[in-house]
């Protein structure tokens, strides 16, 4: 929970109204995590700690959130994507990539306190279901083991030879 992950932001937002039909999982630990689990002490956000094996919980859930400032590569979002969830996501490079291939499955947030209660707000009309099988179906159709190794080879490939395969 460093400052790179601004996860407050969403704490906020979520707290913000009342939401007894939603719950908000929290995985991690850092700087900021006792001080969050004091201030957002609410019965329907739980905070896990630094957990190794977060499919548990994430195999229950319907969505990923990140409102991270700054990432790398955003595989928790993909790795989120194979189970089945779509995402909630801040605008930042990593984010826009990943929401320009696949923007019918998820949303893409200004990092803003507003943006994310609208998005939260707008999540009740969504067709659940519907968008868990979109975001499984891509995942299967561009992301798996053997479909990045061969994105890779060829990247690789074009970078020695000049040339694709």
């Amino acid at each position: 929970m460093s400052k790179r992950k601004n996860i407050e932001v969403i704490l906020s937002a979520f707290a913000s109204k009342d939401r007894d039909n939603m719950e908000l999982y929290v995985i991690g630990n850092g700087e900021n995590y006792k001080n969050f689990k004091e201030k957002y002490n609410q019965k329907n956000i739980f905070f896990t700690g630094k957990i190794n094996y977060p499919f548990n919980i994430i195999n229950d859930c319907d969505f990923i959130i990140s409102s991270s400032l700054a990432e790398g590569f955003p595989l928790a979002v993909l790795e989120s994507l194979s189970c089945r969830l779509s995402y909630i996501l801040s605008k930042i490079p990593p984010h826009e990539e990943i929401f320009s291939l696949t923007h019918e499955n998820g949303f893409l947030c200004e990092n803003t306190t507003d943006s994310y209660i609208k998005v939260i707000d707008s999540l009740e009309k969504i067709d659940y279901e519907h968008l868990k099988n979109n975001c499984r179906n891509y995942y299967l159709s561009n992301f798996t083991t053997e479909i990045m190794a061969a994105k890779y080879l060829d990247l690789y490939k074009q970078a020695l030879y000049g040339t694709n395969s």
